[in-house]
């Protein structure tokens, strides 16, 4: 109960857009970076001096939102650009990697940002997933997959801690998710569940990730952290039923906020040296939920072992659009 207060009553940010390191040099992805909080820290990193890559599905919108950004900031020495990403279809993701990576020799710091909340009761993806489960875990892992070599390489030669992949979480997988963060015997939804527990689980996963990656790739000087980005203004909630809509329009901050926390988990000194901390609005670390945290861990080291399975079950699930 104290950390859902917690949550639901943050203290002041501790990275704004006045505090944020100057980012010179650096290259971030923003997945998700065309509007909500997403746009938001794209343009603070960019007045910052960052080079910065926004994705989206719409070639129109990205080039508008990056003339909006590059209006918005006029004084600024860094770059902005739009890289296409559609996440409901596994089968694209890769050419749109290769269409970064063929264009940039550094990645520092990846922000796992999109993501999707209530579709249309029933929307799958194109290889045929629950739309959020699609989406948020399996589309994300890919992509995270495959621009990991790039960041291994600009790894070997940033400062200690500075490389991250942030997986941007939620809330509700505290609140939803069930016992352990995602069911393993059930990924196909064989056994239905409510929407919301859907979404819990979809962001669940991303924690599990985050654990995971850790173990994988902390000897190459990456740092994995994960993050509920707060109640704030965004289109995620447009297709969420109006109750909840007027619930959370009581609760919403200003989009920024969002960003806020995202800054916290990819560029505040606290983060290094530690285990894929677990951040809250707006820049607080906490531990996991109790039974997420034993998923988390694997047997060896005293937990249950899921996230290996669940990240193993993964790999197999994308290796055809590797």
């Amino acid at each position: 109960m104290g950390q859902t207060l917690s949550q639901a009553l943050p203290a002041s940010p501790k990275v704004t857009e006045k505090t944020v390191p100057n980012q010179s040099g650096k290259v971030v992805l923003v997945t998700g970076g065309t509007g909500g909080i997403g746009r938001c820290l794209a343009g603070i990193l960019y007045n910052a001096g960052a080079r910065v890559w926004i994705t989206g599905r719409s070639d129109a919108k990205g080039v508008a939102v990056v003339a909006e950004i590059r209006k918005q900031y006029p004084t600024s020495t860094g770059d902005i650009l739009f890289l296409r990403l559609d996440y409901n279809d596994l089968a694209t993701v890769k050419k749109s990697a290769q269409d970064f990576l063929v264009r940039e020799s550094r990645l520092n710091v990846l922000f796992n940002n999109a993501g999707i909340m209530f579709p249309p009761k029933g929307a799958v993806t194109a290889q045929g997933y629950d739309q959020q489960f699609g989406t948020n875990a399996l589309a994300t892992f890919l992509f995270t997959k495959l621009v990991t070599p790039l960041i291994q390489a600009t790894a070997k030669t940033a400062p200690s801690g500075e490389s991250r992949i942030v997986w941007v979480s939620s809330s509700m997988a505290d609140f939803q998710a069930p016992n352990g963060g995602v069911e393993l015997d059930n990924l196909n939804y064989k056994s239905p569940r409510s929407e919301w527990v859907r979404y819990g689980i979809s962001k669940a996963a991303l924690m599990l990730y985050a654990a995971e990656a850790h173990r994988r790739l902390a000897a190459d000087n990456i740092t994995n952290v994960v993050l509920d980005p707060g109640v704030v203004k965004s289109d995620l909630l447009r297709d969420a039923p109006s109750w909840f809509q007027g619930f959370a329009r009581m609760q919403r901050h200003d989009t920024i906020y969002g960003a806020y926390t995202e800054l916290f988990a990819g560029f505040s000194a606290d983060i290094k040296g530690k285990e894929y901390p677990y951040v809250i609005p707006w820049g607080r670390i906490v531990p996991l939920r109790k039974d997420i945290a034993a998923s988390a861990k694997p047997k060896s080291q005293g937990g249950t072992g899921v996230a290996t399975e669940f990240w193993d079950w993964t790999e197999r699930e994308v290796a055809k659009y590797v």
